[in-house]
């Protein structure tokens, strides 16, 4: 009979998490479940010190040697395709493009602290900076054909009233949106790998864009819930004005009626302004669960109202800031700026997606993994 084949136990330098491989992947790198660190495996078990090691993944595989997954799996988990699981087979840790771009792990709400956003944005996007002007300039070109067609038409008003023009700007409007999904798909998954690893990987872009149709789905929604209420509040004030007009009649009826309609204009203008941020902030953290958990579009919406429970002061007062410092580059720099300001605010919205949901980046982002 061949020998019996023990697992190799060690410890993550990073966390000090007690993890476990399968026999025969000495040499192979791996990335930690709980941190996300990349780890060389040793040749044979390290102390892992038993009992004093506290930790949630202790006795579980890091691969699935014994049974896969920790229990308690959530729904967007048992959705997961093979090629998606990172904590597959040693033989797939043996490239070069390793650790798999989307993380399995579970969504743990976490209170944000105020200065961890600046610090931790600052400090991937710093040290990742080629990679994001890159994303700068994909971000752009993906509506610079719009924008032109707009200067186009601003400067050739007898063309705007044609209706070409209107064909034209529908078709445009339409391949735009769609296209520039794609983009901020591709855009996310490629951060959330970047972030994690510090590596930049072509394949993650790829595979967020799969995510096209539920992130259209969510778009949809997503709209929806913050338009609605701008419609019903002019729908309430046509009424009213309707009433007064017939109530009073002539040229007071008219002249009342005029003041009421304004008067929920400007209102439903306001309402919607702070109900559409309100909405942002609260909810808008669903499209990074689609992509990065699998979730489905309803269950984004609840995913995205669980993890900004207790933040929704820091992230308002969070973008608020970033925001006008952003706004004062792009004006600065003749909207030269809006290649690095554009990024970073998708870096920011990223970072803080990972601080909420309990993945703190990993602290190997940001720099080459020549030491592995």
């Amino acid at each position: 009979m061949g020998d019996f084949l023990m697992p190799i136990e060690f410890l993550c330098p990073s966390c000090h998490a007690k993890l476990r491989v399968p026999d025969g992947s000495f040499g192979k790198k791996a990335a930690c479940p709980k941190c996300q660190a990349i780890n060389l495996i040793p040749e044979v078990s390290t102390p892992t010190h038993n009992e004093s090691i506290s930790s949630p993944l202790s006795n579980h595989d890091l691969f699935g040697a014994s049974g896969g997954f920790p229990p308690q799996e959530t729904s967007w988990q048992a959705n997961f395709e093979e090629s998606d699981n990172p904590f597959q087979t040693p033989a797939d840790f043996g490239r070069e493009d390793i650790p798999r771009p989307i993380y399995s792990g579970d969504i743990v709400p976490t209170k944000l602290r105020f200065e961890e956003t600046f610090s931790e944005t600052y400090r991937v996007f710093t040290r990742n900076i080629g990679s994001y002007i890159l994303i700068g300039l994909l971000l752009i070109a993906a509506y610079a054909p719009w924008q032109i067609f707009n200067l186009i038409a601003q400067f050739n008003p007898d063309f705007a009233e044609t209706p070409e023009f209107l064909v034209i700007a529908c078709s445009l409007w339409i391949v735009t949106t769609v296209f520039g999904t794609v983009i901020f798909c591709g855009v996310v998954s490629f951060m959330l790998n970047l972030i994690r690893t510090g590596q930049s990987s072509a394949s993650a872009f790829w595979k967020g864009t799969r995510k096209f149709f539920p992130i259209l789905g969510y778009g949809i929604l997503f709209s929806l819930l913050s338009l609605i209420p701008m419609v019903l509040i002019i729908m309430v004030g046509a009424l009213l004005v309707s009433i007064i007009v017939m109530a009073v009649g002539g040229m007071g009826g008219a002249i009342g009626g005029g003041i009421v309609l304004a008067f929920f204009i400007i209102f439903a203008m306001v309402f919607t302004l702070v109900w559409t941020y309100a909405v942002m902030i609260r909810f808008g953290w669903g499209l990074f669960t689609i992509i990065d958990k699998n979730a489905g579009v309803f269950e984004s919406f609840k995913l995205s109202w669980q993890i900004t429970r207790r933040n929704t002061a820091i992230i308002l007062a969070t973008f608020i800031l970033h925001g006008i410092l952003l706004v004062l580059i792009t004006v600065m720099t003749l909207s030269l700026g809006g290649i690095v300001t554009l990024p970073y605010l998708y870096c920011l919205m990223t970072v803080c997606y990972l601080l909420m949901t309990g993945q703190h980046p990993s602290k190997h982002a940001g720099r080459e993994l020549t030491e592995w």
